[in-house]
């Protein structure tokens, strides 16, 4: 079984001969929402293999839209919290926001720079940068 942080994928995420064998999460564990589950469509899937993914899970219109709400929702977040102290997980929020946003917008929108500024973020290890905080 292989760690598949090391190939850029969210370090919870186990592989075992090339091939998803777990997912180490209690994150959202209370939210009572099983479309939760479905954020991994947009973590972890490309964009062709999603519909394959969805049709395994039987998710429906409703609860398929609640998951890419929950994917970019987490991904904002983690954005918010990492993109100064831990520049991988950065760039996996900035990928998951750029899938969602494709996925939802057909797959041809072209990708812009996502940043977000503000206040410096009450979360996860950061460095002080050289910005107003």
């Amino acid at each position: 079984m292989e760690h598949a942080g090391e190939r850029g994928q969210p370090g919870n995420v186990l592989v075992d001969g090339g091939r998803l064998s777990a997912v180490i999460d209690f994150g959202c564990l209370g939210l009572g929402d099983p479309a939760v589950d479905l954020i991994a469509a947009w973590h972890l899937l490309p964009a062709g293999a999603r519909e394959d993914f969805r049709a395994a899970v039987g998710a429906d219109d409703a609860a398929w839209a609640r998951g890419r709400g929950w994917a970019l929702s987490v991904a904002l977040l983690e954005l918010s919290c990492y993109r100064t102290g831990n520049p991988r997980m950065a760039a996996l929020a900035r990928h998951v926001i750029g899938e969602v946003t494709d996925d939802r917008l057909g797959g041809g929108a072209p990708r812009r720079s996502t940043t977000v500024s503000g206040r410096r973020p009450a979360c996860g290890p950061t460095r002080r940068s050289a910005g107003p905080w």
